[in-house]
């Protein structure tokens, strides 16, 4: 029974997040898949058209999972070493 209720809760969540994400417009969407299949910032504000990436980096920035999760390893690393 528990086992039930768990998997409709992360069912439920699940739905939740593709809704939302299927509430963002079209270049939103584009830019999040792009940054976590770990293309550069660089590379989506060619394809998006920004004249700066300052302008990519304030508005994706926050969703570059992938590299926050690479740095916080690195660090955890340097970390260790340093104990």
């Amino acid at each position: 029974m528990a086992v039930l209720k768990k998997e409709t809760k992360i069912k439920r969540q699940r739905d939740k997040l593709e809704q939302l994400f299927n509430s963002l417009p079209d270049d939103k969407r584009l830019a999040s898949l792009l940054l976590n299949e770990g293309c550069e910032l660089y590379e989506i504000k060619e394809l998006l058209g920004h004249s700066q990436i300052a302008t990519t980096a304030d508005i994706y920035g926050h969703l570059d999972f992938k590299a926050k999760k690479k740095m916080s390893e690195k660090m955890n690393e340097l970390l260790k070493v340093a104990e």
